[in-house]
């Protein structure tokens, strides 16, 4: 019969496995729970508890003489398994959340009373839900400035989360410099999943803005914002400049006009002499972009030294792209004019998400994924999901059988971590629990359950 040992390790913060197991007492077994209640719908969090002998003072993580002094601490990794001649084989990963230090009566006996639970329940502790979807997919790709416009119906102005300006919003002309009238926050929606944004006002014109502050280097860069309704809009761009003849303001505009359900791309240039703007892109119709959807836009322009590139996304498609003889150089300020004259099909727009980015950085993303992530990633197999969920909380996922085997999904909507797992494995039908080896979770998908060979083994001399 091979001979089994016990073997316990646990990871300091710095990422090192430390085999523990010369100081776990065996005057107590190591007890392991683990699996459902009956009737449960889901998996519940296993524990391990044993003991530690602490004569030495090494697991008292407020000990300065310990070696393992600020090494561990609260959710320190923990893995318990049995040692054969075939290798170790991991029974148990988890977090210890505690360190209790126990004695007997003379002193000299010490202790530490281990109680590791499996992470669902850290995770099931943590019920706030998370940023909406959107939000939380551009901010992990790091945009040089980012206006979320979600600050609910008492704000006055659009906070950035990345950057330092506020956006607000002028009356129409360019030497308005006072708030006169105040959006309609948490008015608009760009779909159920997403947090409220801001309408803009019922006054016919305006202008939203905000200056980009710290002013961000890059001559390749992209903005995206997400619309709904309008009328007579547009959104400029005004790159770096000095207004001179030999360094004008210019200043890119990409423009709606709902009267012919059509786009425009343009550029104005002023120097100190003169003002012109030159039509890149005239009209071109985009039907679409004038329905009762939300629709996200994208506008990249890049530098090709004394002239620039362009292009310009909606949904995550390419509408138009092009070359134009003007250098691009870093982006200044942001501004939506909008126009809603008494038309009977015009509307105020529901804007969101204004962002900007740096199309140099390798955080960038591509416009189909950030279309994606707006759409709350629907279509989203329930396997992918998980997968994603995991990555974005930094939480260690195994997986048995083939992502693209599991159903797909709706919207992903704001919810708990824990939650928004548990509803993706009710959509495939498969199981979450918790990883043995580590602390972390795995995914078995429910078509990984089918069609399992029945195995027969030879035991007490009977043959099979």
């Amino acid at each position: 019969m091979a001979r089994v040992r016990l073997r316990v390790e646990i990871q300091t913060r710095s990422g090192e496995w430390l085999n523990i197991t010369g100081d776990v007492r065996t005057r107590e077994d190591a007890q392991i729970v683990r699996g459902r209640a009956d009737e449960g719908a889901q998996v519940d969090p296993s524990t391990l508890s044993f003991q530690l002998n602490n004569r030495h003072g090494e697991y008292s993580p407020g000990n300065p003489r310990s070696p393992l002094f600020r090494r561990v601490g609260k959710n320190t990794p923990i893995r318990l398994g049995v040692e054969t001649s075939a290798g170790t084989r991991w029974r148990f990963g988890g977090e210890v959340s505690s360190w209790p230090v126990r004695w007997d009566l003379s002193g000299n006996d010490v202790w530490v009373e281990i109680e590791a639970h499996g992470i669902l329940r850290r995770l099931g502790q943590s019920a706030a839900n998370l940023p909406d979807v959107y939000r939380r997919f551009l901010l992990a790709h790091r945009p040089d400035a980012y206006w979320p416009l979600t600050d609910g119906e008492t704000a006055r102005q659009g906070s950035p989360v990345v950057g330092q300006q506020p956006m607000r919003t002028y009356a129409a002309g360019t030497g308005a410099t006072a708030i006169t009238y105040g959006a309609d926050w948490a008015e608009g929606e760009l779909g159920p999943w997403l947090d409220p944004v801001m309408r803009l006002p019922e006054q016919e014109r305006g202008r939203l803005a905000a200056s980009v502050r710290p002013a961000p280097s890059s001559r390749s860069w992209a903005v995206e914002i997400a619309r709904q309704g309008g009328g007579f809009d547009s959104l400029a761009i005004a790159m770096q400049g000095s207004g001179t003849n030999s360094d004008p303001y210019r200043t890119w505009s990409v423009g709606w006009e709902i009267s012919t359900r059509s786009m425009f791309i343009s550029i104005q240039t002023t120097t100190e002499d003169s003002s012109s703007i030159a039509m890149v892109e005239p009209d071109f119709s985009v039907p679409s972009a004038f329905d009762d959807e939300a629709h996200l836009y994208r506008f990249e322009l890049s530098s090709n030294n004394s002239s620039s590139t362009y292009r310009l996304y909606m949904d995550g498609a390419t509408l138009t792209s092009g070359t134009w003889s003007a250098p691009a150089l870093p982006a200044r300020t942001l501004t939506y004019h909008w126009w809603v004259p008494d038309d009977d099909t015009s509307s105020p727009a529901e804007l969101g998400h204004v962002s900007l980015w740096n199309t140099n950085s390798a955080a960038y993303p591509t416009a189909a994924d950030s279309f994606a992530a707006f759409r709350g990633f629907a279509g989203e197999r329930a396997a992918e999901r998980i997968i994603r969920l995991c990555e974005e909380a930094d939480i260690p996922l195994d997986l048995v059988g083939e992502p693209e085997d599991s159903l797909r999904m709706g919207p992903q909507y704001p919810d708990s971590v824990l939650d928004l797992l548990y509803s993706a494995q009710a959509v495939d039908g498969g199981v979450l629990y918790e990883s043995r080896a580590r602390a972390g979770l795995a995914y078995r998908t429910l078509r990984s359950k089918y069609n399992r060979g029945a195995t027969l083994t030879n035991q007490g001399g009977m043959s099979s």
